[in-house]
């Protein structure tokens, strides 16, 4: 085996080595190879520890990836369920107050059907009362034209001298006959 001799200068040169590889100037060879491999092994020792490290810190990156990744979807899920009952809930709300409002506006229309109805079912048959009141009235005027005339023939006709003048008379029969004093009260004879 090779010797290496160690200087002061190849230790100032390399100060992040362990302080057992810088005091090693004064060791023989063998101790030397011996010192050396056990520094490998103890760096080796070191490395697969720190890879294991690795691995493991590799298994749990992975592992929270996954886990994220099923809590994202979860979230999603839950968001994409929790808008889909949303709209379901609006739609059904919405539907809902349509057919109220529908069902408001047929009744309003039918009330309003009826009313109208009512009213001009009133007005006809107020007309129609109307219509029979003034026929009646008509009837009666002409029932006590009739009967004062007669009344007044009568009464004349017994006392012949007194004949009533032509005028009279002539009225009485205008007014039997529906002539233009027809409309006037049996007061204004």
């Amino acid at each position: 085996m090779m010797q290496t001799s160690w200087t002061q200068s190849a230790v100032a040169d390399a100060p992040d080595l362990p302080i057992q590889a810088q005091t090693m100037g004064n060791e023989t060879g063998s101790d030397f190879a011996f010192a050396v491999y056990a520094q490998l092994a103890q760096i080796h020792r070191e490395l697969g520890a720190l890879s294991t490290a690795q691995v493991q810190l590799d298994a749990y990156v992975r592992e929270s990836e996954v886990r994220f990744s099923d809590l994202a979807r979860e979230s999603e899920l839950r968001l994409t369920r929790l808008g889909e009952e949303s709209e379901r809930r609006w739609t059904k709300s919405s539907e809902e107050s349509e057919k109220r409002w529908t069902k408001s506006s047929q009744e309003s229309e039918k009330r309003l059907a009826k009313a109208s109805e009512e009213v001009e079912m009133r007005l006809t048959k107020a007309g129609e009362e109307s219509e029979r009141r003034l026929t009646k009235a008509g009837e009666e005027s002409e029932k006590r034209l009739t009967k004062l005339s007669e009344e007044a023939e009568t009464r004349w006709g017994r006392n012949g001298a007194k004949r009533p003048r032509s005028g009279g008379l002539n009225r009485a029969k205008t007014l039997r006959s529906g002539g233009p004093n027809r409309a006037r009260s049996p007061r204004c004879v």
